[in-house]
């Protein structure tokens, strides 16, 4: 039987053989590594090859029931837009997609970092749904409606500066 802390890269190995989109061998050599490194399985799938970003954020959706989202493909309300500043967006690599039952709605490519939704929700002053999307699709969500700027912004907070921007 799996001790609680091996059930969930297990479980997240399961989807993944049951959608074939993953060998039962290459788990078990994925499982191995993630037991002696503590490395989180799926980034041990990508970094092998094993698995696409996008196939382990859509097994992870459905094992945390959180809706995935592909942002590509959705158009974000400004209001949305306008509750997060670009330097909080890029800073924490999220993007504000709507609003659901009074709590924003927040596309993240890692829906287990509660430090990072504890913070949203301080400085946005609001309860946070989080759904679940690839870090190239946040990207390029961040640069389409925050525009140009956006890469500047992250410049600034890599360069350690910490000047407040206001987002027209």
């Amino acid at each position: 039987m799996a001790k609680a802390s091996e059930s969930k890269p297990l479980e997240l190995g399961r989807l993944l053989v049951a959608r074939n989109e993953l060998d039962p061998d290459d788990l078990e050599r994925a499982l191995r590594e993630h037991f002696q490194t503590g490395e989180r399985l799926g980034q041990i799938l990508i970094r092998m090859g094993l698995a696409t970003e996008e196939s382990i954020l859509r097994a992870l959706a459905e094992q945390l029931s959180i809706p995935y989202v592909r942002l590509s493909e959705t158009e974000i309300p400004r209001d949305a837009i306008q509750r997060v500043p670009a330097k909080i967006a890029t800073h924490y690599h999220l993007m504000p997609v709507g609003k659901a039952d009074g709590a924003l709605r927040v596309a993240v490519s890692d829906p287990l970092d509660m430090h990072t939704l504890d913070d949203l929700r301080l400085i946005v002053g609001t309860e946070i749904e989080p759904v679940i999307s690839t870090r190239e699709e946040i990207d390029k969500a961040i640069k389409r409606y925050y525009g140009i700027g956006a890469d500047t912004v992250e410049g600034m907070i890599d360069g350690g500066r910490t000047e407040t921007i206001e987002v027209e």
